[in-house]
Formats: C-alpha cells, sequence, structure tokens
C-alpha cells in the first residue's frame, strides 16, 4: 500500500489532490506519524492550490480532516484545539458546515467551545450571533443555548451559564453528559459543593 502511495505522489507531485488523500490515507493506517502531519494539513488548506479545487472535493477533504483532528481531541489530545480552531476557520470559510442554508449543530458548538479555550471571546461571541439564525430549527434553541452557556461560563459569568444551560434539555446520553459537565464546572466556580456532589450523584 505505502508503495503505491509513493507512487501517486510521484506520477502527480503538484496535485495538491492527490497529496491531501495520500496524506490523509496513511495517517488512517498508521503509516504516518502525527509528527508535523497536522501542521502540514493545515498549510496545504491553506493555500491557494487548495483553493482551486471544485466544491465537492473540497468539502469532503475538510469533513476528513476535521473527523481526524476530532478523534484525536475525543482521545484526551487538548493540544490539538488550537490547531482544532484554525481548522473550523478554514471550514467556514469554504463553507463545508453549511448545507441547504443549515449549517451544522455540532460544528456550531464545537466552534464556540474551541475557540474559547483559545481565548477567543469576541471571534466565538460573533460567530454565535452571525450564525444562530441558520441552525436547524429543531435544534436551534438547545444550540444556541448551550453555545451561550459556554460564553458566559468563560466571561466567569456563572449565574448567567447555569440561567442558560437550565434552558437545555438534552434528547441524546452525550449531549446529556455535555451538560452535566458544564454544570459541575459552574457549581465548583460557585463553591456550591452540595450541588457539585448533587451533579456527580446523578
Amino acid at each position: 500500500t505505502n508503495s503505491l502511495l509513493s507512487a501517486a505522489e510521484k506520477l502527480f507531485p503538484n496535485e495538491i489532490f492527490i497529496s491531501l488523500h495520500v496524506m490523509l490515507i496513511r495517517r488512517v493506517m498508521n503509516l504516518e506519524t502525527d509528527k508535523g502531519f497536522r501542521e502540514v494539513i493545515i498549510e496545504k488548506l491553506s493555500s491557494a492550490e487548495f483553493r482551486k479545487l471544485n466544491e465537492a472535493d473540497k468539502r469532503n477533504i475538510i469533513t476528513t480532516v476535521v473527523n481526524l483532528f476530532l478523534s484525536s481531541y475525543i482521545k484526551g489530545e487538548l493540544n490539538i484545539i488550537p490547531l482544532l480552531a484554525e481548522l473550523m476557520d478554514l471550514a467556514l470559510a469554504e463553507k463545508s458546515p453549511i448545507r441547504n442554508g443549515i449549517i451544522s449543530g455540532p460544528f456550531f458548538t464545537n466552534y464556540v467551545v474551541f475557540n474559547l479555550y483559545v481565548d477567543q471571546l469576541k471571534k466565538a461571541e460573533s460567530f454565535i450571533k452571525k450564525f444562530g439564525s441558520i441552525l436547524d430549527p429543531g435544534s436551534k434553541d438547545y444550540t444556541i443555548n448551550l453555545a451561550m452557556a459556554h460564553l458566559s461560563f468563560k466571561k466567569k459569568e456563572y449565574a448567567k451559564a447555569q440561567k442558560f444551560l437550565s434552558q437545555v434539555m438534552p434528547d441524546t446520553p452525550q449531549r446529556f453528559l455535555g451538560v452535566k459537565n458544564l454544570l459541575l464546572k459552574i457549581y465548583f466556580e460557585k463553591n456550591d459543593l452540595e450541588l457539585v456532589n448533587g451533579v456527580i450523584d446523578s
């Protein structure tokens, strides 16, 4: 497999479409380590050559890279968050998370959370105001209230964060855990130790 990938690179040395796919295949198959890989991928996605690709190819490549980076984040690699925040901006510039005029709810939440992590509060707040209106109506209230809860928490406005969070009705186990986790942080910062224990017990 590796020899075939190398042959493809040699045959098409200046084709960014081929180059990106070869890199991604090698990484997914563990033929390449993360050392330098992430930075190179971001650099290629930021290039003028990448922007010349057709919309479908750009969308598919960005989606693959986002999922690859997110898998590392889910495994606990917090050092990847700055790159994820940068990648989210690239995805947004190419409108990858927007389908039929509707922005992806998970992308919306991740964009806010990752930018808050790297202290880009104004960018996160501006994003909520600009793109909140094109969320899926079925999950719009949930997604915006959760995003505002994260933003308020980052601003140390714990009462406001708790109020936003009280309006979030999680409908999946993953969302339930996300809400409980943020609620736990709020109670801890407010020094409400009894409530902290209550959340842990629940």
